[in-house]
């Protein structure tokens, strides 16, 4: 899948969770997840929780993801542990948000 893919699936589809890998074809991750935020304003604004996947690990792709719209980080290769993890704080975030609204 490509980028392009995953925001077209997006403007079809309801989804729980994103998993969105930063390295894709055609279109990046950030480049995604940033089409996907414009698309959850303009549909009703909820906000759909997303999990970067990318092979960098440095703070700079870090930042880079956040201010893409993406709500976690996880550096690959990873362990299942680190993906529950950060599943688990998404969804304990987003939780709260929805209490809050």
């Amino acid at each position: 899948a490509n980028g392009k893919q995953a925001v077209a699936l997006f403007r079809d589809r309801v989804f729980d969770l994103l998993l969105m890998d930063i390295q894709m074809p055609e279109m990046d991750g950030l480049e995604a997840a940033r089409k996907i935020r414009e698309e959850e304003r303009k549909r009703n604004g909820k906000r759909t929780p997303m999990i970067a996947l990318t092979a960098h690990t440095g703070q700079s792709q870090h930042e880079e993801c956040m201010s893409a719209g993406m709500d976690a980080v996880v550096t690959k290769p990873f362990e299942l542990q680190s993906l529950l993890e950060s599943l688990n704080a998404v969804r304990a975030a987003s939780a709260v948000t929805s209490e809050q609204a």
